[in-house]
């Protein structure tokens, strides 16, 4: 083999480990993207919407006339029935849109998530 040949060669096969290497640095972000991204996202929706306990015995909420969004997600927080009353808020926001709470008697449990606390908080209460 000549030495010129030699040298092409070399200069081929180091073209050829540096696309190599450029394909795994995309094949890592491709990877990232499509199975890190969403761990880590799923994870914190779980941490931040989640049950804010295990479930138990269905303590009766009452909301009365008036009461603000605002200050229902406060007190479902103060009376551990949710873990953030922001996270609360958002998941009235986008089950509910801009429907206002029904005053009444709701029955709901810490091991609830957030989404099914304001779903159930946008039905009828089961007792006015």
């Amino acid at each position: 083999m000549s030495p010129r040949l030699h040298e092409h060669v070399r200069a081929l096969l180091s073209t050829r480990e540096a696309e190599l290497r450029a394909w795994g640095r995309v094949i890592a972000i491709v990877f990232g993207t499509l199975v890190v991204v969403p761990l880590v996202t799923a994870l914190s929706y779980s941490y931040a919407f989640g049950p804010a306990g295990v479930p138990q015995e269905r303590p009766e909420f009452v909301i009365s006339p008036g009461e603000t969004l605002y200050t229902v997600a406060t007190r479902l927080e103060d009376e551990g029935l949710v873990k953030y009353a922001a996270a609360f808020r958002f998941a009235y926001g986008i089950t509910r849109g801009e429907r206002t709470l029904r005053p009444g008697r709701y029955e709901l449990s810490p091991g609830m998530d957030a989404l099914q606390i304001a779903k159930k908080l946008g039905e009828a209460p089961y007792l006015t």
